[in-house]
């Protein structure tokens, strides 16, 4: 089991991220925050495997 004692410290940091952008949605706050955490880590996340995807399907027709 994890540790639950990080759930409080994940909760206080994303309140405090969204109540500087109040009117982001929640959808939206989670994908920019984990835009960010990619971009951090120099990866190119799932936007980039389902891009190659679909440029493969299209070469193949």
């Amino acid at each position: 089991m994890r540790n639950p004692n990080r759930i409080p410290k994940t909760l206080s940091l994303l309140k405090t991220i969204w109540e500087h952008q109040p009117d982001v949605l929640f959808n939206q706050l989670i994908s920019s925050q984990q835009h960010v955490y990619l971009k951090e880590q120099n990866r190119k996340g799932d936007f980039f495997i389902w891009k190659m995807r679909i440029g493969l399907a299209f070469q193949r027709k």
